[in-house]
């Protein structure tokens, strides 16, 4: 735990315990964080294309640095195709022809 013999002894059980627990939630958020890094590693090894424009994108949104675009009507009917495809969706006419 990072604690010397020395400041064991001179702590109380509370101490000692709320050592634990710090200690405990440290561990916790480190081993979350590297499953993140495992994880994202392995996806971005599956991907088709994935160039380092992507990766500059990515950080810059991670960063706050990318200003959201306002889409076209015809980009978001693209890209509501692109994720009816990808979720095997139905397309259900609804009498229109328009």
């Amino acid at each position: 735990m990072g604690i010397s013999i020395s400041d064991y002894n001179d702590m109380t059980p509370y101490e000692l315990s709320v050592a634990i627990m710090v200690f405990n939630e440290k561990s916790k958020n480190e081993m979350e964080e590297k499953l993140f890094v495992a994880y994202h590693s392995a996806l971005w090894q599956r991907v088709d294309k994935l160039s380092i424009n992507n990766l500059k994108e990515v950080l810059d949104n991670l960063n706050g640095k990318v200003k959201n675009k306002e889409m076209t009507p015809e980009e978001m009917l693209e890209k509501v195709k692109m994720l009816n495809a990808a979720f095997n969706g139905e397309v259900k006419s609804n009498g229109n022809s328009s």
